[in-house]
């Protein structure tokens, strides 16, 4: 497949009314590939060794509150793992 493919995101349901992710700094590549839950192209980052110790600064709204919050690629994806939004 087409590493540049989107996928269908388990997180869709994400809105501005209920959870916005912003990277503001630092986003690396497989950050990226977390966000838009392109487990192919993480899959390819990590068997090439991409670093997955790096942090992203993410800010991270709801209901109207915002905060800066650090993650690595490891970190996002139990965050938006973790997170209400799919309900």
């Amino acid at each position: 497949g087409n590493i540049n493919e989107q996928k269908p995101c388990p997180f869709s349901k994400l809105s501005k009314d209920n959870l916005s992710i912003q990277n503001t700094a630092k986003g690396t590549l497989l950050h990226h590939a977390v966000m838009t839950n392109n487990h192919e192209l993480v899959r390819l980052l990590l068997v090439n060794h991409a670093n997955a110790d790096l942090i992203a600064e993410y800010k991270i709204t709801r209901k109207g509150m915002s905060e800066i919050r650090m993650f690595t690629p490891f970190e996002l994806a139990e965050f938006l793992a973790s997170s209400n939004s799919c309900d």
